[in-house]
C-alpha cells in the first residue's frame, strides 16, 4: 500500500498539533514498514521537533507552504502530483481541496466544539460540516 501524508503541521509554529503529528510521523514508517510512505508536502526525513518555528530549514518551509497555499487558492496541481499512485492520504485541514484518487482520511484533534457546545464560545464553535461525495469537507471551513 501507498501512503501519502499531509505534513503541513511540521511546517508551522505549533504546539499540540504539531506533537501529536511528530511523535505520529516518528512511530508510522516502523508500523507500517511494509508499505511505501511519503510526507505532503514533499518532505523528506524527519528533523527534530521546534515547536517554535518549522521543522525544516526556511527556504525549504517557505517552498512547501507555498505549494500548499497554491494548491488552495491558484487550484496548482501540486497536491495531485504528490497524490499520484497514493492508495491513502491522510489529510489535514491545511489543505482545502484533496485530490480525487486515494482513500482519505484525517485526524479529529478536538471533537468538544460538536460534543459540548456549551463549553464554548460561539467563534470557538462549528457545525457538523457539508461533505463531497468522498466525505471530505474542505478543511472545516463552512
Amino acid at each position: 500500500m501507498r501512503i501519502l501524508y499531509d505534513a503541513a503541521p511540521l511546517l508551522m509554529r505549533s504546539a499540540g498539533v504539531k506533537n501529536y503529528h511528530y511523535e505520529l510521523l516518528k512511530r508510522l514508517p516502523a508500523a507500517a514498514a511494509a508499505h511505501s510512505f511519503r510526507l505532503f508536502p514533499f518532505l523528506s526525513g524527519l528533523p527534530r521537533n521546534d515547536n517554535q518555528r518549522s521543522n525544516y530549514p526556511f527556504l525549504a518551509s517557505w517552498l512547501r507552504i507555498g505549494c500548499v497555499s497554491a494548491s488552495n487558492y491558484l487550484k496548482a496541481p501540486f497536491a495531485a502530483a504528490a497524490a499520484r499512485g497514493a492508495d491513502i492520504f491522510h489529510v489535514t485541514p491545511h489543505l482545502f481541496d484533496p485530490p480525487a484518487g486515494p482513500v482519505l482520511t484525517s485526524t479529529i484533534h478536538d471533537p468538544t466544539p460538536l460534543l459540548m457546545p456549551q463549553c464554548h464560545t460561539a467563534g470557538n464553535i462549528c457545525t457538523v460540516p457539508r461533505t463531497d461525495s468522498r466525505g471530505y469537507n474542505g478543511g472545516w471551513r463552512e
